[in-house]
This record gives structure tokens, sequence and C-alpha cells, in this order.
């Protein structure tokens, strides 16, 4: 029996939003890190059954956009929700070994602190 390529991004789906939407995903909760240090959220994605091209990434203000598409199996659209607004044009992205890191920088400009007054 093949193992079907997408079952991990569901299980990540359903560790983040307890339900995920889909019945099988790509990346894995036990495949899938996420660290956020200062002004940087870095996201590590176990993805041994891809290519680099097979993996489609954008970056948008408050949210990461992740599409997977394998010949036979189809494509999925992944949505992750940021912590904060990020810099879309700052993200940086590498795919070795079959391991995707991810790095989103915070903007700074754009923060949602409300100050309390006196």
């Amino acid at each position: 029996m093949n193992e079907d390529p997408f079952d991990d991004i569901f299980d990540l789906m359903d560790r983040i939003f307890g339900s995920s939407r889909a019945r099988h995903s790509s990346i894995r909760h036990d495949k899938y890190e996420k660290i956020l240090d200062g002004n940087k959220i870095y996201y590590t994605f176990e993805l041994r059954n891809f290519n680099k091209e097979d993996i489609h990434i954008e970056a948008k203000e408050n949210e990461l956009y992740i599409y997977l598409s394998k010949p036979g199996y189809g494509e999925e659209k992944h949505i992750l929700e940021l912590p904060f607004p990020i810099k879309p044009k700052e993200t940086k992205t590498t795919f070795k070994n079959g391991i995707l890191d991810v790095t989103l920088v915070k903007d700074t400009s754009k923060s949602n602190v409300i100050k309390i007054d006196d």
C-alpha cells in the first residue's frame, strides 16, 4: 500500500486548528516545528515525499500559503495564520533533503499593541 504524500499536511492542520477541513495532509505534526524568536518566526516542515518543484510558497502579511502538487496525487493549498504581521518580501526559504525551512520577519511598524490611557 502506498503512503499518500498529502497525509502530513492534514495532520498539521488538525494540530493547529483542532480539526482540518480536509481528510489528509502532507505535513504531519511530528514533522513540523515553529519557533518564535524576537522579530522572526522559523518554520520547519518535513516533506520527504516531495521535490522542490512540488512546493510553492506565498507569504502574505498575516498568512503563509503552502501549495503542494505531486503528479498522480493532485494539489493541496494550506494556509497558516501567522501570530503577527510579517514583511512578505523578507521571507527566506530553503529546501534540502526533504526539509523545508521558512523564515519570516515581523513587521514592527504594524503592531497590534494598544496602550491604556491614564
